[in-house]
């Protein structure tokens, strides 16, 4: 027989995998903390795309913004990221008001511009700010409605969408305590295995990462998918119900006689086949013409029959760089490979350099070009095509595609010349990349060559040098520069003598030898000085100034290092060497820092952020953000602090020098445990220990045991405690650190302290506070003396050493010092009875900690509050602690009376249903418009709060009146405040002129506030203020302002448990709901969908110009039987589609064959049914059980709930599609009734 094509013709629809999507769909309940890096692997036709398809739908459903775009074999660079770029600008010219996306479409176009290789007018930008600029559009995107990138096949993307997937991967998806920012979304991306997601990107510890690795469905998956309509008609198609056929398609008898694509391909199918799969990517009819040398009815006959037999596709696509051209592509990937895979390897190379010399010739796309002619080994004429497009890479900052072209053009290189030409090019792009290791293993390859040639380059023994220590490998990169350096000498060659002694000098210094360091700094100098009369080079000697300028602020020499800062900052300004006027900026920071002149580091460390920033230079930047935190850190601006570390997380990422992001992690370690935070601070320094290098600095291995140190005296551990600090003091007084062996001397006498040995306490202290050492150091010894000398009872000395952290606090405006100070004062004068001064002292340390407290981040608070000395000062001043909060019985509902007659007969626009429900809405709607009493609207999303809230101000005295609308649920707590009600000029950063504020705006109206229920608390209190006294001040503003206003609040939330759990104020609960109108869900109301599905393809109908179209029996009845857990939005946003789509005016259930569940829904428990008698043992259960109806529904209820759960094995979101309803609502429903989820 003939046979027909193969079943997987069509693609097959997503069954057997709710427990996968289950597990995707959790990641929502994170997104207000942190974004989702989610990867679905699996191997080839396990169904990955038709899992991202249901993916999409099902995050659409639940009000996440979608984006997709699909990786193919072939396509141009960061074609994935242009598709996905204008994919975004279309949504965002579709939604908000121009004036509120006008900076977001400008970021994107100019995004766009540069992905596509257009000039940008922003100049040059390197590819890590490129990656960085798209990572923020997107987090700002996604602050007002949760995003969702979805990436198909990333493992056949191009080297630079992989990249950029990757970094997108780890800036947006990072732990909150490493990450830049926020991104409330998700990434998903599908390849075959989790390596391939990564690409050859190095992920960071911390990402978060959701791994969904698909394997084959389950018996009830395939009973499924067997028993889909689709499929069914396919298997009578192939069998025409031959029961023996069928058991020939189920012993697989059939499937081993299917064709494979070629096995019935004529001899141009075949060609036409071939060059297809060998291209890789679909290809202009007429050019696959001109390589196949097939011509007219040949060619179309040959397309036609393969299109026929559904193994090729035509479509219209710009990927073969003709807009708008007819292209040819294979249906499947599987077929394509297939195909590729079944070609012997001479045709095959053979059909790659037919198809190279044919791009070269055309002079367009050089990358394809040169992908074929590598793949043909076409010798010198592939070489030369790989050099071009790695050049062009490059320019356009794709590193990783240019290194392949390098690496592939290397391995048919003939002469050596040319190797090295390339080995030079590669060892570039590496350390561009920031892939130091393979850096470092290109540079040996072409040492390697050298010494072949005779005697090692110098340059590339430098270069190789320079590569180690950026890497941290200070003892193979001394070795390599001494051998240098004796090459250098023994051929007088002054100026490599002098470049040596620079990378020396900063070797050592970096590796806690500072004596060597100095030596070799002032020798290098010594021959720059021979070097002037040839001409000397500027940037060795800033190098030369800059590493004993370091030394000597080590060393404590303030003047000395500040000198040679200045001179360094003079000098490059002069040559307009703008890093390394960056860099001086920085070091004159350091200097201002040690100092104590924390206005001037800051100054210094601003303009050295804005100069690095502006060449891209990632390096400085993090420096000077790494310090900026210090600075942050050193005033208590505590929120500040971890914000710029966490952005200095991100700089050193970029340059990928492991011991500075090691070296950042431990200031946010310290930073965590000063606040109280051990949990955090021990994750943070474990992860150091991952990022830090075999051989990290010896400052950093001092500052880790110090940590190390803490945090085992903060668990009790006192013998490591001490075996840690005093390792730590040992290291530090043998390199001459003298801040480093002060800390850990002080980390030692409160240890001392904490295990009652005073004595030892007080000796250490004494030795430390002659010592004279820095300011802030000096402060928190005498704090800690103050303790022990109070313990010992020596008062007089505790006191002394008080009133001198008090004064020395305030000089260095220290204000955690000084409540300290305070305390500890009144703590002397309530022991000698001197009662009104330890009051007085304590309300001062009160106020002042209470002003510490408020920069501390919020999730930080609780655990700061708890430390000890917090604690004693709370009892000392006898402050009550807030009492526990008990839910308030949900109150009776003040609601109208709906059983009289509309006042109105107006009719109301836009709101269709004649069910009693509604009717009742609209009664209720008539009666309060005519108050000006609060209305709370409640109801599920999509049931048609907003129109309500329309009609209630349309029929109230305030008709004539604005009626402003504000989504709170949409706008984070410092935008929503500034919204409401406005701001005064520099009231933060940005606030360049007064805003009018919406309670302003709506004066003498209406104003409309959605989503209540997703409030801060700090938006409940200045809400609560407008309820009571009917006024409020903008933000930064000092003058009240009146305002006639009426409100309406609407939510879907549960606000009764939200009150409970203390995430919603009782006082606010009470004054918001004075009335409430209840609106039902759509499947509480199911005769109104028919009239409401009319309506809605009437105003579309209209909306288009087109004539309406109609509904039919099948249509009706299947819109009607489904629960519409979107309720009346859903059922517009369907209707929008399908009528898109429909030929005919009348449509019918056929028409809404894309939606499958409409075919196989029923709706929900509580939905609409005819009128008829109760089932008779139901009702005999109510009356025997004794219950009102009320009570009994609540039951059944919990019990339904309770089987969901238990047939979702204890996962809500699965558990909430089993009953059609919404994951938020069945969470509120299980507190409710008490029930477990597990």
């Amino acid at each position: 027989m003939t046979l027909p094509a193969p079943l997987h013709a069509a693609s097959p629809a997503c069954v057997g995998r709710d427990h996968e999507l289950a597990r995707l769909l959790d990641t929502l309940e994170t997104l207000d903390q942190h974004g989702t890096f989610v990867a679905i692997t699996g191997p080839l036709g396990i169904g990955k795309s038709t899992f991202m398809v249901e993916a999409n739908r099902r995050l659409r459903e639940r009000g996440v913004m979608t984006f997709v775009t699909r990786c193919r074999p072939g396509l141009s660079s960061f074609r994935p990221i242009v598709e996905l770029l204008r994919g975004l600008l279309v949504r965002l010219c579709e939604q908000g008001e121009p004036s509120q996306q006008h900076d977001l479409v400008g970021r994107a176009e100019e995004l766009l511009a540069t992905f596509e290789g257009r000039r940008s007018d922003r100049g040059q930008l390197d590819r890590i700010t490129l990656f960085e600029q798209l990572a923020q559009l997107l987090r700002d995107l996604a602050e007002a409605q949760p995003l969702a990138l979805l990436v198909h096949d990333i493992d056949v993307a191009d080297a630079g969408t992989r990249q950029a997937v990757s970094y997108l991967g780890q800036e947006l998806t990072s732990s909150p305590e490493l990450s830049t920012g926020r991104y409330r979304g998700l990434l998903i991306a599908t390849a075959a295995t989790l390596e391939d997601v990564g690409g050859d990107a190095r992920w960071a510890d911390g990402t978060e990462l959701l791994h969904i690795a698909l394997e084959g469905i389950n018996k009830a998956g395939i009973k499924a998918y067997l028993t889909s309509e689709r499929v069914l008609a396919r298997v009578l198609e192939l069998t025409d119900g031959v029961p023996q056929r069928l058991e020939a398609l189920v012993s697989s008898e059939l499937a081993r006689r299917l064709p494979s694509p070629l096995s019935q391909a004529s001899g141009d199918e075949r060609r036409v086949l071939e060059l297809l799969a060998t291209f890789g990517r679909p290809l202009a009819a007429e050019t696959l013409g001109e390589l196949t040398g097939l011509r007219g009815d040949t060619l179309t006959t040959a397309i036609a029959n393969l299109v026929g037999r559904q193994i090729i596709e035509k479509t219209v696509s710009d990927a073969s760089g003709r807009r708008g051209a007819l292209c040819i592509a294979f249906r499947r990937v599987g077929d394509e490979r297939a195909v590729y895979e079944s070609l012997p390897a001479g045709d095959r190379q053979a059909l790659h350099a037919t198809i190279g010399y044919h791009l070269q010739a055309a002079d367009e796309d050089l990358e394809s070009c040169a992908d074929h002619l590598l793949r043909g080994s076409a010798g010198d004429d592939a070489v030369r095509a790989a050099e071009r497009a790695a050049e062009q890479l490059e320019i356009a900052y794709c590193y990783e595609r240019a290194g392949e072209f390098y690496e592939r053009a290397l391995e048919q290189v003939r002469d050596d010349d040319t190797r090295r030409r390339l080995l030079w090019a590669l060892c570039t792009i590496f350390e561009n990349s920031a892939n130091l290791d393979r850096a470092v293993q290109t540079a040996e390859q072409l040492l390697e060559l050298e010494s072949r040639r005779g005697e090692p380059d110098p340059a590339a023994q430098l270069k190789l040098a320079r590569l180690l220590l950026r890497r941290g490998d200070f003892s193979a990169a001394r070795q390599r520069l001494h051998e240098l350096e004796r090459l250098a000498t023994r051929d007088g060659d002054l100026e490599l003598r002098a470049e040596v002694h620079a990378e020396q000098a900063e070797g050592l210094f970096l590796d806690g030898q500072r004596g060597a360091a100095r030596s070799a700094a002032q020798q290098g100098l010594e021959l720059c000085d021979e070097l002037r009369r040839e001409g000397e080079t500027i940037t060795l000697r800033l190098a030369l100034q800059n590493t004993l300028g370091k030394l000597a602020l080590d060393a404590g020499d303030v003047e000395e290092a500040r000198g040679l800062f200045a001179d360094n900052l003079r000098r490059a300004d002069v040559a307009g060497l703008v890093a390394e006027t960056a860099r001086a900026q920085i070091q004159l920071g350091m200097t201002a820092l040690s100092a104590a002149d924390y206005a001037a580091a800051e100054q210094h460390y601003e303009q050295g952020r804005q100069l690095s920033a502006s060449v891209g230079e990632h390096r400085y930047l993090g420096a000077c953000l790494q310090h900026l935190g210090v600075l942050a850190e050193r005033r208590r601006d505590y929120a500040e602090a971890i914000h710029s570390y966490q952005q200095a997380v991100g700089a050193w990422k970029k340059v990928g020098h492991r011991s500075y992001l090691a070296w950042v992690g431990l200031d946010l370690a310290k930073l965590y445990l000063d606040l109280g935070g051990v949990g955090r601070a021990t994750a943070m320094l474990n992860l150091a220990d991952k990022l830090a290098d075999a051989e990290p600095p010896l400052a950093t291995r001092i500052n880790r045991e110090i940590l190390s140190g803490r945090l085992a005296k903060a668990a009790c551990r006192f013998a490591d405690a001490k075996a840690h600090l005093a390792r730590a003091e040992e290291l530090a007084e043998k390199s001459d650190q003298h801040g480093r062996a002060g800390r850990a001397a002080l980390e030692l006498a409160s240890l001392a302290y904490e295990r009652d040995d005073s004595a030892t306490a007080a000796k250490r202290l004494e030795d430390l506070l002659s010592s004279e050492p820095d300011g802030p150091l000096r402060l928190r010894a005498l704090l800690l003396r103050t303790q022990v000398e109070s313990r010992s009872g020596s008062r007089a000395a505790a006191r002394a050493a008080a009133i001198e952290a008090l004064e020395l606090a305030s000089d260095l405006q220290d204000d955690e010092a000084s409540w300290q100070a305070h305390f500890h004062l009144a703590t002397v004068a309530r022991a000698e009875g001197r009662e009104s001064e330890a009051q007085r002292r304590l309300l001062d340390a009160a106020r002042i900690e209470g002003r510490v407290r408020q920069c501390v981040p919020k999730e930080l608070r609780e655990a700061v509050a708890e430390q000890p000395l917090r604690v004693a000062l709370r009892a000392a001043s006898g402050d009550a602690q807030p009492s526990s909060f008990s839910a308030p019985a949900r109150p009776r509902d003040t609601r109208l009376d709906g059983d009289g007659p509309a006042v109105s007969t107006r009719p109301f626009h836009g709101i269709v249903g004649a069910h009693p429900r509604i009717q009742q809405v609209l009664t209720q709607v008539e009666r309060v418009a005519t108050t000006d009493a609060t209305v709370l609207v409640r109801g599920e999303s999509g049931t048609g709060k907003e129109l309500i809230a329309n009609a209630i101000h349309e029929r109230s005295r305030r008709a004539d009146s604005p009626l402003i609308k504000v989504n709170c649920g949409a706008l984070v707590e410092s935008l929503l405040l500034s919204e409401l009600f406005g701001h005064e000029r520099g009231a933060f950063t940005g606030a360049t002129q007064r805003k009018i504020g919406r309670f302003e705006l709506a004066n003498g109206g209406t104003i409309f506030l959605d989503e209540i229920g997703d409030i801060s608390a700090k938006t409940q209190i200045a809400l609560l203020r407008v309820l009571q006294e009917r006024c409020f001040e903008r933000v930064g503003g000092t003058r009240s302002l009146d305002v006639d206003v009426r409100i309406i609040f609407a939510t879907n939330r549960d606000l009764e448990q939200m009150v409970a759990d203390g995430s919603f104020r009782e006082d606010l609960y009470y004054r918001l709901r004075g009335v409430q109108i209840e609106l039902p869900p759509l499947r509480e109301r199911a005769s109104d969908v028919a009239p409401l599905a009319t309506h809605f393809l009437r105003r579309i109908a209209n909306e288009r110009g087109a004539e309406p179209k109609g509904l039919d029996a099948s249509a009706i009845e299947l819109l009607t039987r489904y629960g519409w857990p979107g309720n009346i939005r859903e059922l517009e946003n369907v209707l929008r589609s399908v009528s898109l789509f429909a030929d005919d005016r009348l449509l019918g259930a056929a028409d809404f064959a894309d939606y499958p569940e409409l075919a196989g829904a029923r709706a929900s428990a509580t939905a609409e049914v005819p009128m008829a008698a109760p089932h008779g043992s139901v009702y005999t259960d109510l009356r025997q059980q004794g219950v009102s109806l009320r009570d009994f529904k609540k039951q059944v209820e919990a019990a339904c709930i309770r089987e969901a759960l238990s047939e979702s094995e204890g996962n809500i979101t699965h558990a909430a599609e089993l009953l059609g309803m919404k994951r938020p609502r069945l969470s509120q429903l299980i507190k409710e009734h008490g029930l477990a989820t597990r």
